[in-house]
């Protein structure tokens, strides 16, 4: 890259480009919010907050990853490796006594508002409906 920064800068961005890129990461079960918000709750193992932990800890590398790549043109491909990578660090800090919580995360990322990456949880959380049901049952169960 020669020549005037302006001519430089304009050439960074014609390999990047223009827009958000966005990585995500959520939870499909209903109670993750609930799980994620309770400081007062004491988990055995893992934590409240699991999320914005996983994001302190993985912003340095996140962004590490993304612009380690910018100039190759594997920017996308980084933004989904990255994503997975505060995914995993996430759900090693969800609290395992809630354990169809752990492997529940979904990974997204989008360029531009269009989805370019989906990896649906690995395990998939209960509705309202089923957690209900599974109550209903151990309540049979133990004649209540």
């Amino acid at each position: 890259m020669a020549g005037t920064f302006d001519a430089r800068m304009q050439q960074l961005g014609e390999i990047v480009g223009e827009g958000d890129l966005t990585g995500r990461v959520s939870y499909d079960s209903y109670y993750a919010f609930w799980v994620h918000e309770r400081l007062e709750l004491r988990h055995p193992v893992g934590q409240a907050k699991y999320l914005e932990t996983a994001q302190i800890i993985m912003a340095n590398v996140w962004f590490s990853g993304l612009a380690g790549n910018v100039l190759n043109g594997q920017l996308r491909r980084s933004a989904i490796r990255e994503t997975e990578r505060f995914s995993d660090q996430a759900e090693a800090l969800t609290p395992v006594e809630f354990g169809d919580l752990h492997n529940n995360a979904r990974a997204q990322v989008f360029d531009n508002g269009g989805q370019i990456y989906h990896r649906a949880p690995r395990i998939p959380g209960p509705s309202y409906e089923q957690k209900l049901a599974q109550r209903r049952g151990r309540r049979r169960r133990r004649g209540l």
